[in-house]
């Protein structure tokens, strides 16, 4: 699936821990990297191909009125389904701040009692002596430069055992340019304690602005006159969004954040941005969407790459909406919500198309969240980021199936068939939950 998908406090250690794999030394059981996913065409990894199978009012139907989407932004902040607000006045005490992190600490040491994570030496002990050393702050600061986002305070790696180097534990998100984080702590040394909206831990403090007053942050985040980016381009990342300044030559200038604070700056390339925020439809969130097909897959942002909730947060910012960082949080965070755990096969697949035609759908399983992009002759299609998929080998085993590791380790469309006859399940049979983006009528369930 995601594969180890960054969650952070509360959620944090929430990860799927996936069953062991009993493999051969079969070729055919063997695991096999930059693995294609089975059954998917090139032109079913397009956007067209979906947005054909539509009609034109269903490709362009508005989905969620700007005003809506301020009502569930506020509604996700109240109901915690978004960690934070960064405009508004911190509600944890320094003592809090303190507790959350020797939380996570904890929960790596009883990790390593229990065999189950390796961490480098002196990570634990490092992160330790600047937690005690915290001291409180209240800074709002913009990002200029991508930073990693740790989640206890130490640039050394935490590895579940057996280690693969790609899936830091300690690596809760990284951070890009654009946003803006709230600082709530320094430790004696300069590690900064921070929240970002989606997600909140520690930074070795460069990649920052200086700090910026109440009124520049909110003007810089809510000024109604905006460039939205709505695909990658360098380190402009796709749901970024920055006030409009001047034009020049026809373009907007932007005001972004830069080492010496915010600043108009010239634009990226004029196919990658959007002047003012869009009105989600499915024929933009899919442009988006499939914009990023091929994009490496990376746990908790390492390498700059998106694991499978940041690519469904970054979409979603696009159209304003705010989600959580991990996929526990975007899974209650719809304007309606469908809980489909325990159904039949046959029942999740008709509950599935019947919201697709309701809204955008986001379709939730432990450890995983997708995009559903559609059907064919009732079999349900998504979108994700995905780091490996687990699929049967043949021949069976005398003790049973054996199972192999696909290791496609990017963004790519699939079926929810993936994994079935494996020790990990169909994706369909471990979907739990359905995150419904619908027209008005269907918010009474939230509002």
């Amino acid at each position: 699936t995601c594969g180890a998908e960054t969650t952070i406090p509360g959620p944090m250690f929430l990860m799927l821990l996936l069953a062991p794999t009993a493999l051969s030394d079969s070729p055919a059981c063997r695991p096999e990297r930059d693995a294609p996913i089975p059954r998917i065409s090139k032109a079913q990894n397009t956007a067209a191909f979906w947005l054909n199978r539509l009609s034109d009012l269903e490709r362009n139907q508005v989905l969620l009125p700007p005003s809506v989407v301020s009502d569930l932004n506020r509604h996700l902040i109240a109901e915690k389904a978004t960690p934070d607000d960064v405009l508004a006045a911190p509600r944890s005490t320094l003592s809090d701040r303190r507790a959350k992190g020797q939380l996570r600490i904890d929960r790596f040491l009883t990790g390593i009692a229990e065999g189950i994570f390796l961490p480098a030496p002196d990570a634990l002990a490092e992160a330790s002596a600047r937690l005690k050393s915290l001291v409180k702050v209240d800074e709002l600061r913009a990002v200029h430069t991508g930073i990693d986002l740790r989640c206890i305070p130490t640039a050394l790696p935490v590895y579940k055992i057996p280690v693969d180097t790609e899936f830091d534990r300690n690596q809760c998100s990284g951070l890009y340019l654009g946003e803006v984080v709230r600082v709530l702590g320094r430790s004696k040394d300069g590690w900064l304690y921070v929240s970002a909206g989606h997600s909140s831990g520690w930074v070795a403090g460069g990649g920052l602005t200086p700090p910026l007053s109440l009124q520049e942050a909110r003007t810089f985040l809510t000024s109604p006159d905006r460039v939205v980016l709505v695909r990658d381009d360098g380190p402009w990342r796709l749901g970024a969004s920055f006030p409009a300044a001047s034009k020049s030559h026809g373009e907007p200038h932007l005001i972004a954040p830069t080492p010496a604070g915010l600043a108009k700056v010239a634009p990226p390339s004029p196919q990658s941005l959007v002047r003012g925020v869009p009105e989600l439809t499915r024929a933009r969130a899919f442009e988006a969407a499939f914009s990023l097909v091929g994009a490496p897959y990376g746990w908790g942002d390492v390498h700059g790459y998106r694991d499978c909730s940041r690519y469904t947060h970054d979409i979603a910012a696009i159209f304003g909406i705010r989600l959580g960082r991990n996929s526990v949080m975007q899974s209650l965070a719809g304007s309606d919500v469908v809980e489909v755990d325990g159904l039949s096969d046959v029942d999740k697949r008709a509950r599935i198309v019947t919201a697709g035609r309701r809204g955008l759908v986001l379709l939730y399983m432990v450890g995983h969240i997708m995009l559903y992009v559609g059907e064919i002759d009732g079999e349900p299609y998504a979108i994700s980021a995905i780091s490996e998929i687990a699929e049967p080998c043949a021949p069976e085993a005398p003790d049973g199936p054996r199972e192999r590791i696909l290791q496609t380790g990017r963004v790519t469309a699939s079926d929810l068939e993936i994994g079935r006859g494996t020790s990990r399940r169909a994706f369909i049979e471990r979907i739990t939950r359905l995150v419904v983006f619908a027209t008005p009528e269907g918010l009474p369930t939230l509002f």
